[in-house]
């Protein structure tokens, strides 16, 4: 087992939350999804860098998406493996940690906690519904609508972290 899923696992049962803001939701006293990866992550001793062309952390999981590690083929996809949803199909809106055998971590909203789900019942419980009367273009057509795998950036590009 990975460091990252060994320390996603130390917080199953902690409380989650509806995501408010960058400065709420990312401690144990209660975690939003992006919320609940940062903490992981920087627990795991990974680094987070700046969103471009700010000083503030990568924190939402839109950012995630599209700062962070790169992107991996759903048959590729493994252990300690970023996955991301969408409600609208507009843009990514929920994260989790993949963990294996179709499950993930992630800090659900509905339950109001950290927890183990398999990716199959997730998305049943919350299927992508794109608004009829949406002026934003859809990008999505189904979840997950992606899969990033962690890495951190080295010399303009992304460097792989080894699997301990």
């Amino acid at each position: 087992m990975n460091k990252i899923i060994k320390t996603s696992m130390k917080y199953i049962s902690f409380p989650s939350i509806k995501y408010i803001s960058p400065k709420i939701g990312n401690s144990p006293k209660g975690f939003d999804c992006s919320g609940f990866i940062q903490w992981v992550l920087l627990k795991a001793g990974i680094k987070i860098h700046n969103v471009p062309n700010t000083n503030r952390c990568i924190r939402h999981s839109e950012e995630f998406f599209d700062y962070f590690g790169f992107s991996v083929h759903e048959k590729m996809v493994r252990p300690g493996d970023l996955v991301f949803f969408s409600k609208k199909g507009i843009r990514p809106t929920h994260v989790g940690l993949y963990l294996g055998e179709g499950k993930m971590i992630h800090a659900g909203n509905s339950t109001k906690m950290v927890e183990v789900i398999r990716i199959k019942d997730y998305i049943k419980k919350r299927p992508l519904r794109y608004p009829k009367n949406e002026t934003r273009r859809q990008n999505y057509t189904k979840n997950p609508i992606g899969y990033k795998r962690i890495a951190v950036p080295k010399k303009d590009r992304f460097q792989k972290l080894p699997i301990k």
